[in-house]
């Protein structure tokens, strides 16, 4: 369902129809134990959304429908984004679908219970159905295993040794696990998993020269990563504090520059309390951090602009409260404009601080309009910036394309 290649529409794989009455059909072939599948796959519903937000830019006179039994949306920004699609026009039907028949016109019928009005069985017509297929784990890692394999749980996924501290140990010694081997997870949450990984004193399974040199080998430097922990509870922050101290030995060894940690778990978003635990928290990080020459930061979604304790964003409580000397920001120039926040204010009232920025637009940089990034470079003394680090948040092109035109931008924008 790529609404810009190789056609630059969407067209109906049997005939060729552009349609304009699609649907979706989540939890195809999962939470269903007739199927073998009883879990829930967590990423089929945002990805049907954001593909259903797509083919309204593509075909803006399509009818989309999205057959559901229930929506998950627990990740930053997704109830919002579900919200944003609602009302946008994408019907949502909450239902259990039985069969789907076929037209000789190659429409489809579906037939499926209403559990929103009672139950009642239901018909449908629709041009085109798209099934989210349920995700099941991939057994062919156990080949390369011989006499001895790591331990998986009863859905056949790699079982965690420590799920609360260290996710990717398993019951082998000096095996890890990471991404979807562990269980369903969305990309985003895939790649935290594997720098969760490398930060178990090993990068993507290599030491730390040993990955230094083959960034070096392919004419790239290895500057830092996104890694980290949930705020631990008081039983629990000796063993934290001691997989930090692993972690930051293995950066330093490979030479970088920063840490930074990505997130905040929902209890620094519930209370000013919880906030304050977290800030304690990455003060205490800051300080192991910097006792081995590396810099300890945080990188931003919008939810901390848009979380406000006493008329306060969580943003700028983190900045007041945690340490200069061993807390820097790694500002996300997209997610604080998505935030309803300037980027420019923060520069204003919090001088010196920003000296990471992920440099972004919705799309590849510039091509969206909307993001007005010379001010902001113009003001990058003030902000304390150091370092710029590109990301594609919504590829228009394969990721190497979207990166290179990104590049470009920046070369002829004399930034």
């Amino acid at each position: 369902m790529v609404p810009t290649r190789p056609y630059n529409t969407v067209l109906r794989p049997g005939d060729g129809k552009m349609p304009d009455n699609i649907a979706y059909l989540l939890c195809a072939g999962s939470r269903d134990h007739s199927m073998g599948n009883p879990l829930c796959s967590q990423v089929c519903c945002m990805y049907s959304i954001k593909q259903a937000q797509l083919l309204m830019g593509a075909l803006p006179m399509a009818d989309i429908t999205i057959y559901y039994m229930d929506i998950r949306a627990f990740g930053k920004g997704f109830q919002e984004f579900y919200d944003q699609t609602r009302e946008m026009g994408v019907e949502f039907v909450k239902s259990r679908v039985a069969r789907i028949s076929e037209k000789e016109n190659g429409n489809l019928i579906l037939h499926y219970e209403d559990i929103e009005n009672g139950g009642r069985p239901v018909t449908a017509e629709h041009d085109l159905v798209v099934l989210s297929v349920g995700l099941l784990p991939n057994t062919s890692f156990l080949e390369v295993f011989s006499d001895h394999k790591p331990v998986t749980n009863e859905f056949s996924y790699i079982e965690s040794a420590d799920e609360l501290v260290s996710p990717s140990l398993t019951s082998m010694e000096g095996v890890f696990v990471a991404g979807t081997a562990s269980g369903p997870m969305d990309i985003p949450d895939t790649i935290l998993s594997a720098g969760n990984a490398s930060a178990d004193g090993k990068f993507y399974g290599m030491e730390p020269l040993e990955f230094k040199k083959l960034c070096e080998d392919n004419g790239l430097k290895f500057l830092g990563s996104h890694t980290g922990q949930n705020l631990p509870d008081k039983a629990n922050w000796d063993k934290t504090m001691a997989w930090w101290d692993k972690a930051i030995d293995a950066h330093a060894e490979a030479g970088v520059k920063w840490i930074v940690q990505p997130w905040m778990g929902e209890v620094g978003y519930e209370s000013l309390d919880g906030l304050k635990r977290y800030i304690e928290y990455f003060n205490a990080v800051g300080a192991k951090c910097k006792a081995k020459g590396i810099y300890f930061g945080y990188h931003n979604h919008d939810k901390e602009f848009t979380t406000e304790f006493e008329g306060k964003p969580v943003q700028d409580w983190m900045l007041e409260l945690t340490d200069p000397e061993k807390v820097m920001f790694q500002l996300d120039l997209y997610w604080i404009d998505q935030g309803g926040k300037s980027a420019l204010d923060y520069f204003d009232r919090y001088p010196g601080r920003f000296m990471l920025w992920h440099i972004k637009d919705d799309k590849e940089l510039g091509a969206s309009g909307k993001m007005d990034f010379a001010p902001i470079f113009a003001a990058k003394e003030k902000a304390g910036f150091k370092y710029g680090v590109v990301e594609v948040e919504e590829y228009n092109y394969d990721p190497l394309v979207s990166v290179e035109k990104s590049l470009e931008y920046l070369k002829t924008t004399n930034f």
